[in-house]
């Protein structure tokens, strides 16, 4: 999995465990050129522009955070 000398990206889509197995897999590598990308993230994007879609109006993101935070951590 890490055999690229020149590091890259891992992104987990997985929310639960947080974090989950793959992501502290990554955060253990002790190559900084290894970013982790957790599924919380991927979460919250793709709710806020679903939020964008079904009422036309942007989304109040502090709060969705905050309640995907309570939620998952």
């Amino acid at each position: 999995l890490f055999a690229s000398k020149s590091g890259g990206i891992i992104v987990d889509m997985a929310y639960r465990p947080a974090p989950a197995p793959l992501i502290r897999l990554v955060q253990s590598v002790s190559c900084r050129e290894w970013r982790a990308i957790e599924g919380n993230g991927g979460l919250l994007e793709q709710g806020y522009r679903q939020f964008i879609v079904w009422t036309t109006m942007k989304a109040p993101q502090d709060i969705i955070q905050r309640m995907v935070c309570e939620k998952y951590h």
